[in-house]
């Protein structure tokens, strides 16, 4: 052998490559813990979806993490569920989601035949019925740009300041321009 093919077979064998070794190696060890942590993590979230609400697991480990320091019994925790629910109904109907209203009040099937989501469901079904469509150009729109939070920042006698006063509203100015639409008949509606 001489000494050209000696080089030609050690091409590759230096610093160099012990470099390009431990980078692979570091990168494939860096892949395999990512995988590990991510298997832990979705194997935890699992778990937890598959123990049934009302095993003795699920209730120990949720007074574990929080205790009680008053007893409730079932039925309180049924009728706060109830009003809870009612109550977010009658936030959905009064921005005219009559049909989001019912769906939430059709959805928990502890409730469905209680008198007070009946009575509920009829009275937004007539409610609905009685809508009228309307043309949405005819209706008024108010827009806001974001809202001023802290006063002392926004106007300090910067160059900002007058843009500021001019296209955009303090927080007490837009609690007291919405508390006026209200008392006038307006209300939020989502746009969907």
């Amino acid at each position: 052998m001489n000494q050209n093919d000696y080089r030609k077979w050690n091409v590759g064998k230096g610093p160099k490559h012990s470099k390009n070794m431990f980078a692979i190696i570091l990168t494939g060890l860096l892949i395999v813990m990512v995988m590990v942590l991510c298997g832990i993590v979705i194997n935890k979230k699992l778990h937890h979806k598959l123990i049934p609400a009302g095993s003795s697991a699920a209730v120990s480990s949720e007074s574990e993490a929080q205790p009680s320091t008053e007893e409730t019994t079932p039925a309180d925790t049924s009728e706060a569920d109830l009003k809870a629910i009612l109550s977010n109904a009658e936030q959905l109907a009064s921005q005219y989601d009559y049909d989001g209203a019912i769906n939430l009040l059709k959805s928990d099937t502890r409730f469905v035949e209680k008198e007070e989501v009946t009575k509920a469901v009829s009275d937004y079904e007539t409610a609905k019925a009685a809508l009228v469509r309307i043309n949405p150009q005819e209706v008024t729109h108010i827009f806001f740009h974001s809202l001023i939070m802290d006063t002392s920042k926004a106007f300090d006698g910067d160059s900002k300041q007058d843009g500021y006063n001019q296209m955009m509203t303090t927080k007490d100015e837009f609690i007291k321009m919405m508390q006026s639409m209200y008392d006038k008949g307006y209300v939020l509606v989502k746009n969907s």
